[in-house]
């Protein structure tokens, strides 16, 4: 599951059973007044997260490897 604050994207590791123990994963990320309105994208073949902001128009893209183990 992923979701975004201000000046985080936060990532956690959902189990297929019981709940999950790990604190989740923050990337700081500056979105500012730009974080109403973005998407993100997984790219586990990269082991990369994708975050694209219409205000803007800004593609970042972070190396998260620690998320796709």
């Amino acid at each position: 599951m992923v979701t975004h604050t201000r000046g985080h994207i936060e990532i956690w590791k959902i189990p297929e059973h019981g709940e999950s123990a790990e604190p989740p994963v923050k990337i700081p990320v500056p979105l500012g007044r730009q974080s109403g309105d973005i998407g993100i994208v997984l790219d586990p073949v990269h082991k990369e997260v994708i975050i694209a902001t219409a205000a803007g128009n800004t593609i970042m893209t972070f190396s998260v490897p620690e998320v796709f183990d």
